[in-house]
């Protein structure tokens, strides 16, 4: 039987090393109490930040800046150890007072922001035009956006003290899920031997060739979260109910604008997100026909059966030491400075990341990391090639990190909303590398596969995510209008959603009504929607730098160095001439992905592998389920009706300084006026 191994078990070469951090824990401690010692020095500033010298507020923000940096490092250390094993008390005891430090440095500066907003304008004025305050102008800037929703120093202060009793909530979801949650043991993969089922292990079972082992683990997996399920009501009700507070406390108009406000987005970049996916389910139900027709499977589809590879007798192995060096190579055309830094994150003796799965540890993976550390990596690699693209993922985020240190500290926090945008183009880099690998090899059956793990990566990313984000939208908006969050709610409207969302194509199992109580990212307040519309945005920056555009090459990473300089709805459009507060990058992703589709489909049919590029045959474009299709032709002269991506541009003159690249690509130039 296949058990999961103790971290003990694992060779060093395969753990992080988190020593680089902290090499003793009377270091760790050293640390601890001079952050804690300096907190009493803050108040020295109160009363003083309206001098038009800026002098006092500079000095304050060079304070705040340092002990957040220090208390960022705190916290990687503490949260890293406690996730290599989540058993660990010591660990979940350092944690806890790392997050209790936390809350006390947000109460002692929670009288910064309302002293600020009181300042008067002429004032304020000068202090913003003050030499010494040029380090901290965006601070200061970020102050005064959000002046709407600050209240006075009591409240804030007190609003500060009751963040670690909000947290409950999604603290004790991560002990019971991570560490409580037993699993029975069930069949493997092969149908004979017997496995300890796991979270690592669920997803390699459930891509299973076996039906009734992929349904087996599934029971077995959603029948063990049934046995806790009205814990898992009150957890989830808590987290939302706490959501629901601040956002009250602080005069938003809904939980929701509260969570995207944090990253100045406005509410209609969700619900138009939501919108478009709807009117675009045509496309993800095609997939799921073909998905059904090729397995075989005599009715409909169940939840089961949306992993498994449909061509079943095609399961490449990755090792792990391959799965690098395909990452290696997919991010090239990213040029040296991106590959230095990766070449220091793969090194032997590096330790950064942490590989396999060991008893205890956080289910998962991330990328996590401050100034002064190494951006950790943290995997369950199993071996299988969706591992190879998690790691590509989040060395993404790692690089990302890293890249973002070239702004000064206060400025190198890049926003989570942009965050998914480095971490997917790695994937969509890798993807067609593999492609490349595949064609010139004439390997059918990787093609195939690949096309297969796109469609699928687009179903779990996109339209998965967003049918995520729908439901946190609705049980948040229950609960802001005083309904409670029963056992039943939830699960009539998650089953409700699966089955909108995946199509008549599916009869899913009613297990599935309970699969909210699983997702971790519920817990997060409002994030899942960010990877939906970073994989939107992916697509179009890692299809340029797939065809050699170096301009955008140099865009990007322009726009990973920038950090939180600017808010994230300016970075992508001035940096990668996207505009999200529209829905054209949306619909050019599921073009994509429809396109995907149809290749996979076409491949299936012909048996022969797939031509390189297209070309636009004509210029008579017609639109299948809203996306442009037209006659293309391929470098050996094949014609076929296929989808159209354009990409679009602020001015016509930029379009004009890019026709050589669209004429070397295939592309054509298509002008749109308006008014």
């Amino acid at each position: 039987m296949s058990t999961c191994k103790e971290r003990s078990e694992v060779d060093d070469a395969y753990k992080w090393d988190l020593s680089l951090l902290y090499l003793t824990r009377d270091e760790f401690e050293a640390d601890f109490d001079g952050v804690k010692a300096k907190l009493p020095t803050i108040k020295q500033f109160q009363g003083k930040l309206g001098d038009p010298s800026g002098e006092p507020l500079a000095r304050l923000f060079a304070l705040m800046n340092e002990l957040l940096r220090q208390t960022d490092k705190l916290s990687v250390y503490a949260g890293s150890m406690l996730d290599q094993d989540t058993r660990d008390d010591a660990a979940r005891e350092l944690k806890d007072r790392v997050s209790s430090l936390r809350v006390a440095l947000g109460a002692e500066l929670s009288w910064v922001a309302p002293e600020v907003l009181a300042i008067a304008d002429d004032a304020l004025a000068r202090i913003k035009d003050a030499e010494v305050m040029k380090p901290y102008k965006r601070q200061l800037e970020m102050i005064l956006h959000d002046k709407p929703h600050t209240l006075g120093p009591a409240e804030e202060h007190v609003l500060a003290l009751a963040n670690d009793a909000l947290r409950c909530a999604e603290q004790t979801f991560g002990a019971l899920n991570n560490a409580d949650m037993k699993f029975p043991t069930v069949k493997g993969a092969d149908g004979a031997s017997d496995v300890e089922l796991t979270h690592a292990s669920y997803g390699v079972l459930l891509r299973a060739p076996d039906r009734s082992v992929r349904r087996g683990a599934f029971e077995a997996l959603y029948d063990t979260y049934d046995k806790v399920k009205n814990t898992l009501v009150a957890l989830i009700d808590g987290v939302v109910r706490a959501h629901v507070f601040r956002a009250r406390a602080r005069r938003y108009n809904s939980a929701l604008e509260a969570a995207l406000d944090a990253d100045c987005v406005p509410v209609g970049v969700y619900t138009s997100l939501v919108g478009a996916m709807h009117e675009s389910l045509g496309a993800f139900y095609r997939y799921v026909q073909l998905r059904r027709q090729r397995l075989g499977v005599d009715g409909p589809l169940d939840m089961y059966d949306h992993h498994v590879p449909i061509v079943p007798d095609y399961n490449p192995s990755v090792p792990y030491g391959e799965a690098q060096e395909w990452v290696r190579e997919a991010v090239r055309p990213l040029g040296a400075e991106y590959g230095d830094l990766l070449e220091q994150a793969l090194a032997p003796g590096a330790r950064w990341i942490d590989v396999y799965e060991t008893r205890g540890k956080r289910s998962g993976a991330y990328s996590s990391g401050c100034y002064d550390s190494a951006p950790y990596v943290l995997l369950n690699y199993a071996g299988t090639l969706n591992d190879a693209f998690t790691l590509a993922h989040e060395l993404g985020h790692s690089m990302h990190r890293q890249l973002s240190k070239k702004q000064p500290y206060q400025y190198s926090q890049y926003r989570i909303f942009v965050a998914e945008i480095a971490s997917t183009v790695n994937e969509c880099l890798l993807a067609q590398c593999l492609m490349r690998k595949a064609r010139a090899a004439g390997d059918r059956a990787m093609q195939v596969h690949l096309l297969n793990q796109m469609c699928d990566d687009f179903r779990t990313t996109a339209f998965r995510q967003t049918m995520f984000a729908e439901f946190e939208m609705l049980i948040h908006d229950r609960v802001w209008k005083g309904e409670a969050l029963t056992l039943k709610a939830l699960c009539d409207m998650y089953y409700d959603l699966n089955a909108t969302y995946f199509g008549p194509d599916v009869v899913a199992d009613r297990r599935i009504a309970l699969e909210w109580a699983r997702i971790p990212h519920f817990y997060y307040n409002f994030y899942v929607y960010k990877y939906a519309t970073s994989l939107c945005v992916a697509y179009h920056v890692a299809e340029r730098i797939g065809q050699g555009d170096q301009d955008m090459v140099r865009r990007y990473i322009d726009f990973l160095s920038a950090g939180c300089s600017r808010d994230p709805l300016d970075l992508i459009r001035d940096h990668l001439g996207i505009d999200l507060t529209k829905t054209d990058y949306i619909r050019t992703a599921v073009g994509r992905f429809a396109q995907n589709v149809d290749d996979l489909a076409a491949l299936l049919r012909s048996g022969k592998p797939l031509p390189g590029s297209w070309k636009l045959a004509s210029g008579e474009v017609e639109y299948r389920d809203g996306f442009p299709v037209a006659e293309m032709i391929d470098e050996q002269g094949n014609r076929q009706r296929r989808y159209v991506m354009f990409g679009g541009y602020g001015h016509f003159e930029q379009a004009i300084r890019d026709m050589p690249l669209f004429d070397r690509i295939g592309g054509n130039v298509v002008q749109f006026e308006i008014g």
